[in-house]
């Protein structure tokens, strides 16, 4: 939770309210496995009812990395998505869990990324009905209709520029979309790295909706 919140900070030069939460399975709450973005969906959908029905709060914005981007974009492409969620930004998105699970495992070269990966994607199979192999961001964006800023580096070798591309593209072009290149930045490091450019992307899109 203290890690998110370093990424709340244009969001409070913005002058909008920041709800940070442990998701399934991480941090304080409670759960024993990873959803890969699919199953976190739903603990998405649970914050943005409570704060309509307890708070009044009427437009909220979706903001993950990596794996938190997974789960924005399964959120915001569900046609089950409270009417509330207006806006989605993405940092490091990935195309399939799979495909950056494989590529992570095969760069630390210390074991063979096929039966691990394959074991996790049984796993997660049998436990959730979810293939991390043919379902992931690249088959949701798609189905994005809400307001979108996706922002990456040029240098992450994990979510490729390349793959980006395609993800980005994908968004049908009637959504209102943009996309901000980092020149530098290691995966999931985009505010680490030049915090400016982070805030100003982040807060030109709020005031924007």
């Amino acid at each position: 939770m203290v890690y998110s919140l370093f990424y709340a900070e244009p969001y409070r030069k913005a002058g909008v309210n920041v709800l940070v939460f442990d998701s399934r399975a991480h941090g304080k709450s409670d759960g024993e496995y990873h959803g890969c973005g699919y199953q976190e969906r739903l603990d998405i959908f649970a914050a943005a009812d409570w704060l309509e029905q307890s708070k009044g709060i009427h437009k909220v914005i979706l903001h993950g990395i990596c794996v938190g981007s997974s789960a924005c974009v399964h959120a915001a492409a569900d046609p089950a998505c409270p009417k509330n969620i207006v806006g989605l930004v993405t940092d490091g998105a990935y195309t399939t869990f799979y495909e950056t699970l494989w590529r992570r495992i095969r760069r630390n070269g210390k074991i063979n990324p096929y039966f691990c990966v394959a074991y996790f994607r049984h796993r997660i199979k049998k436990l959730y009905g979810y293939d991390i192999k043919k379902d992931g961001p690249l088959y949701r964006f798609p189905q994005i209709r809400i307001k979108t800023l996706m922002m990456a580096s040029k240098e992450d070798i994990y979510s490729l520029p390349e793959k980006t591309k395609i993800l980005y593209e994908s968004i049908p072009d009637s959504t209102d979309k943009k996309l901000v290149w980092f020149p530098h930045g290691a995966h999931s490091h985009l505010r680490i790295v030049n915090a400016p450019l982070y805030d100003s992307s982040v807060m030109e899109f709020v005031k924007s909706l």
